[in-house]
């Protein structure tokens, strides 16, 4: 189904995975940075801050591979194109090939983040989300509730 198609109920249904998903960045964040970089617990918020950081990444720039893929561009009537950041750009591959699935490639993969790196990824989400709801109806600014 083509973007232009979507009804409004289902783009209303999809804002809410949306706001799930950042809300759950911002948990997994905080969470992370109480943690630090302990095996285990540390690396578990790592993780799920990564997995959540990716699939709001995809939102605002993924190609829509799959046909029930759910994107920014979906929610705005205009010709709004958010720029992607460098940081998106640089750590494309390495958080997919981290999280995707285990490759021989992985082993060569390490990056050497830190906390100022995942806060980072957090404001360019935050901002990219301000800058969507900018360009969004009033109608559908109100399904973007966040905690």
């Amino acid at each position: 189904m083509a973007a232009a198609e979507r009804q409004t109920a289902e783009l209303e249904e999809a804002a809410t995975h949306v706001c799930y998903e950042l809300n759950m960045l911002r948990y997994c964040l905080q969470w992370y940075l109480r943690e630090g970089d302990c095996f285990g617990p540390g690396n578990a918020a790592q993780e799920c801050f990564l997995l959540h950081f990716r699939n709001l990444r995809d939102f605002f720039f993924g190609e829509g591979k799959h046909q029930d893929d759910v994107l920014a561009k979906h929610f705005v009537d205009n010709n709004w194109i958010p720029s992607k950041p460098q940081c998106f750009i640089d750590t494309y591959d390495i958080i997919n090939k981290c999280l995707a699935h285990i490759s021989y490639e992985r082993r060569n993969l390490k990056p050497d983040w830190r906390y100022e790196k995942y806060e980072e990824f957090a404001r360019n989400i935050e901002r990219l989300m301000e800058e969507l709801r900018a360009n969004l109806s009033e109608v559908r600014k109100a399904w973007f509730v966040f905690r």
